[in-house]
């Protein structure tokens, strides 16, 4: 039988246009920070990691990895569309369990501080959300409603759940009408449109678990426990994704977590609301043990200097 898979941390990292090789690779080490802080968690644990590419020019880098430690856990390179679903296989079969994605999101520029670098990381210890991934459904007929069909109906199938359960559906505005009949009309789900181009995924997976966790009160929607997440590449093929909590309850509302003690403590803010840089000792406090880490790495990062250990602090 398959282990479970939980989504441990996540992270987000802003920056507009393409970019230099230096700026992308710093916006990568930044969100990598914040997914660890949230997770709580170090580079050590990681077993597994997955470095996203889009294209030639926009991608991870190994570098940007192993400068949180050169642990020997492999690092594989995957189109970003599939990593949330490669990452999550070694997990589903019990071989490791921690495995980190990185990669992007392209959204559209008229859109305010599009979200392009960011990272998602499973790890079947440290429970916020399950992720019942479904298999990849390849198609040619782009924005098909059989297609989305098939590939809703595959995931919810391995989630166990009906299309009545679902609560909140998001996915691309493109496809906003094919998912609307894939999932049943009426059905009362309540479909968020992303803003993206051409997305993996990940940004938008990021602010569904921040809603589940009942963090995202500045996203108004119904209360919900089961959100389903579709995205499309131009070539046709369709990513379905079904998150739930699990402890099986609804996403609390904000004035019953407002003051819990969790990862909005160790990032020293909520992600879902605001944006921030990482600092030196943000990293300090999820690298892995210093003699993993190369020599020097972190006055190359460059990061800035907080005056202090709150971020060390925040994780006991």
């Amino acid at each position: 039988m398959a282990s479970p898979v939980y989504i441990a941390g996540v992270g987000l990292s802003y920056f507009e246009g393409r970019g230099s090789a230096a700026t992308v690779q710093k916006h990568v080490v930044s969100a990598e920070t914040k997914a660890l802080l949230d997770a709580g968690i170090t580079y050590g644990d990681v077993n597994h990691c997955f470095a996203g590419f889009i294209d030639d020019n926009v991608k991870v880098l190994r570098s940007s990895i192993e400068s949180f430690g050169r642990t020997g856990a492999p690092i594989s390179e995957v189109d970003c569309h599939s990593g949330l679903f490669l990452a999550s296989q070694p997990i589903r079969s019990g071989q490791v369990n921690c495995t980190m994605m990185v990669g992007f999101d392209k959204f559209d520029k008229s859109m305010q501080k599009p979200p392009q670098g960011c990272h998602a990381e499973t790890n079947d210890t440290q429970v916020q959300a399950p992720l019942p991934l479904s298999p990849l459904s390849s198609f040619h007929t782009i924005f098909s409603c059989l297609m989305l069909k098939t590939a809703i109906a595959t995931a919810l199938q391995h989630a166990n759940l009906a299309h009545s359960d679902v609560q909140i559906a998001n996915t691309r505005s493109a496809s906003y009408s094919n998912v609307k009949q894939a999932i049943g009309d009426p059905s009362g789900a309540s479909l968020i449109s992303t803003r993206s181009v051409e997305s993996s995924g990940l940004a938008q997976l990021c602010e569904l678990v921040w809603r589940l966790r009942g963090w995202a009160h500045n996203m108004p929607a119904p209360p919900g426990k089961d959100f389903l997440h579709s995205t499309i590449r131009v070539d046709g093929t369709a990513y379905v994704i079904v998150l739930c909590r699990a402890d099986g309850k609804t996403a609390p509302e904000w004035k019953m977590i407002e003051h819990l003690r969790d990862g909005r403590e160790r990032l020293g803010h909520n992600p879902a609301i605001q944006t921030r840089d990482v600092s030196f000792e943000d990293w300090m406090a999820v690298k892995a043990r210093d003699e993993y880490v190369p020599e020097r790495v972190g006055e190359q990062l460059g990061l800035p200097v907080r005056g202090g250990d709150l971020a060390a602090l925040a994780r006991f």
